[in-house]
């Protein structure tokens, strides 16, 4: 086999095995929410009477659209745990009124590059990141800190509905002897 041959066949496995590790790890799931929950949080909080707080414990969050050519560039940088992390999303610009259908991330953990992925959305989800493709991996401490932001971001989505449950079991909505 031709050098080259050999370095692509073992750069494609290299990317294969970071792919698996994010999938085993669900941390491919955690970035998409994450980028989910920056998504729409910078919509809530330009909203009237919106709320301005994220569903996890970011610190310090400053976010910069930027353009360059035919791409537009989101940069969130925010202190989480004690870390500094910066999301970059680069998308290319939409026909008018409709979504990117790709896209790419870059997570940086401190000034380190952690994770450069190609994201993909389906025809179906015009909102959210449906997936990721690895392009670039470097494991670390962020795998955990991007679950415990799933985590609390998961938690802070169900807590309104649990709530409103837990009243109307309080309140005997489904107790079949208030109904005589």
């Amino acid at each position: 086999m031709p050098p080259r041959d050999w370095a692509i066949t073992r750069m494609r496995r290299r990317i294969e095995y970071e792919n698996t590790i994010l999938n085993h790890t669900h941390a491919d799931a955690s970035l998409l929410l994450l980028l989910e929950e920056l998504e729409e949080w910078r919509k809530r909080r330009t909203g009237a009477g919106a709320k301005k707080e994220l569903r996890f414990a970011a610190q310090d969050l400053h976010t910069q659209d930027s353009a360059s050519g035919d791409a537009i560039i989101t940069v969130n940088d925010f202190r989480f745990k004690g870390e500094q992390f910066r999301v970059e999303v680069e998308t290319e610009r939409a026909t008018a009124g409709a979504e990117p259908t790709r896209g790419k991330l870059r997570l940086f953990q401190g000034d380190k590059l952690t994770v450069a992925a190609r994201l993909r959305r389906d025809d179906t989800a015009a909102i959210h990141w449906t997936g990721l493709e690895i392009e670039s991996l470097e494991p670390g401490s962020w795998v955990s800190h991007v679950s415990d932001m799933d985590e609390q971001i998961r938690y802070a989505r169900e807590t309104p509905l649990l709530q409103t449950e837990l009243q109307r079991l309080v309140d005997g909505a489904d107790d079949p002897s208030r109904s005589r």
